[in-house]
């Protein structure tokens, strides 16, 4: 088990064409309330070069109390849990209009469907 329970800047993806290459990867997985994009970067002997991108527009909630919140919980589980996923993969995690109403447990429950799948993939790729 990992020890490394920071999310810190290099955990996220910041730059524009950081987001773009993920979409044009054209690699992703689809749930009732979010989209997952994914791929693989290339390997850095140093470091294990895990990043994640979280998009929520307004279309979600106009309230950016709920937009915010969406977010924490991604945040929060994606520190808690950054070890289960593969070495050097990129995702970005959008949120589609049904996840404005969902629970916190929910949330939870959906991002570690993703990385359930993701792993899954990972074994049969």
């Amino acid at each position: 088990m990992n020890t490394d329970n920071s999310f810190s800047k290099r955990d996220r993806l910041r730059k524009n064409d950081e987001f773009l290459s993920i979409y044009r990867g054209k690699r992703f997985s689809v749930t009732s309330s979010f989209m997952y994009y994914y791929r693989y970067s290339t390997p850095s002997p140093l470091s294990v070069d895990r990043k994640i991108g979280i998009v929520i527009s307004k279309k979600v909630s106009k309230k950016a109390v709920c937009r915010n919140r969406i977010k924490r919980i991604i945040k929060e589980f994606y520190r808690c849990n950054k070890y289960l996923l593969p070495k050097n993969i990129h995702f970005i995690v959008r949120a589609m209009p049904p996840a404005g109403r969902l629970s916190n447990r929910e949330i939870f429950n959906d991002i570690k469907l993703f990385f359930e799948t993701l792993s899954s993939k990972i074994h049969h790729d």
